[in-house]
């Protein structure tokens, strides 16, 4: 007899783990193949990654924390489309199917856990750090650098902005967790299972 908590996923949630990055690795290919490369670790692009490899290993938090990210990000890419930024074709994947994937394998693996906001923060901050890092000041992947375009009457600098964006996605993201957790269900699984 097997433990449960070395068991592989059900075949039906490893199958959307799939889905989620087959749509993440086809945006970033479109990037990559467009001399745009750092626009694969945009927040919710990464999420989209972070959704379908937690399913393929049925990790509920894991899962949970994508969803949050994803669910911050899905209005944010609208108003970006909106703003008259041009459509990319792939942005779907990560942006739509990343999110219905998420929500689909919340259902499944039972919900989300209690907390998931915590890790859902600290990846967002590693995203800005790497971006910070990884991508040049130009393209603001994660708004690492400064705020939206458009957006310059409301901006700070430096440390300022970081603190801003932190507490702002923290609000988002403890309110979001409150809300999936009575809609789907909150999950009695502990730890990053």
């Amino acid at each position: 007899m097997s433990n449960s908590s070395n068991a592989s996923p059900p075949r039906s949630i490893f199958g959307l783990g799939v889905i989620g990055c087959v749509g993440y690795a086809t945006h970033a290919g479109y990037h990559i193949l467009n001399g745009t490369p750092q626009d694969t670790i945009w927040i919710c692009h990464i999420s989209a990654l972070l959704v379908g490899v937690a399913l393929m290993i049925g990790s509920a938090r894991l899962n949970a924390a994508g969803l949050l990210c994803l669910t911050v990000g899905f209005p944010m890419w609208v108003l970006y489309l909106f703003s008259g930024e041009p459509f990319i074709w792939t942005s779907p994947l990560t942006h739509v199917l990343g999110l219905v994937v998420a929500i689909i394998g919340a259902r499944k693996l039972g919900g989300v856990p209690p907390y998931t906001w915590t890790i859902a923060l600290g990846f967002v901050a590693l995203l800005m750090v790497a971006a910070r890092l990884f991508t040049a000041s130009e393209a603001n992947v994660n708004l690492a650098f400064g705020p939206m375009s458009g957006l310059s009457l409301w901006a700070f600098d430096g440390i300022a902005h970081w603190t801003l964006q932190l507490a702002s996605w923290a609000i988002a993201l403890f309110v979001l967790d409150w809300i999936w957790r009575r809609m789907l269900g909150p999950s009695t699984k502990i730890g990053l299972s």
